[in-house]
């Protein structure tokens, strides 16, 4: 896949996202088809998830600002069934995101490199065991623009292929980890605009 880097064709893509999303310290334009999915105020987590209109998701998490709920890391990663039987299921490709490691306190962060590595084992396991085979792609240095880490799963479900792509990125005084997850075609279709988003949060004095 493309790098995440500045392009012509983000230019395009831009002006077709006429909604505006301003919160948790970022600012960056969207499609207007993506469906805010509802959250809990109680959950202590700080983020927002889209839901795509082919199924999947966008979401984003502030790492910075869990509350101390979500620090303990004491749970055993899969002793939940209800979010293993989430995974993957309700409407579109909705559940087994980061938001749902961090609500069930999968993840205890200490340094950013060590809470970077615990979400990434946590989403491995929890697909691995609902899932079977699941296949982690590090992307290299080279490809990674301003973000600080991208790691890439790639798994079936059915006869589908599931793209799902973590993102650690720092922007203003924020940690932040994005995931998007959607069927291979899809996220195929939809890479300039996950692009485009990208570069509005790479470039914020930009956007």
């Amino acid at each position: 896949r493309d790098q995440i880097r500045p392009a012509l064709p983000f230019l395009d893509h831009l002006l077709q996202m006429p909604a505006t999303f301003e919160s948790l310290g970022l600012q960056f334009l969207y499609p207007d088809n993506w469906t805010l999915a509802k959250r809990s105020p109680e959950d202590g987590i700080e983020g927002v998830t889209f839901d795509l209109p082919n199924g999947g998701f966008f979401s984003i998490e502030r790492l910075d600002r869990l509350g101390p709920q979500r620090l303990t890391g004491n749970e055993e990663v899969g002793a939940d069934d209800d979010l293993l039987d989430d995974y993957l299921l309700g409407d579109e490709l909705l559940g087994g995101s980061i938001h749902d490691v961090l609500d069930e306190g999968l993840v205890s962060p200490t340094d950013p490199h060590q809470q970077q590595e615990a979400l990434i084992e946590a989403i491995e396991n929890l697909i691995a065991q609902e899932y079977g085979e699941v296949e982690r792609d590090q992307w290299p240095s080279d490809r990674l623009a301003s973000a600080d880490r991208i790691v890439e799963f790639s798994f079936y479900y059915l006869d589908l292929l599931i793209i799902s792509r973590l993102i650690f990125i720092r922007v203003g005084d924020g940690n932040f980890a994005i995931q998007i997850q959607s069927e291979s075609r899809s996220f195929e279709e939809n890479e300039l605009v996950f692009a485009a988003i990208m570069q509005q949060l790479q470039s914020p004095s930009e956007s």
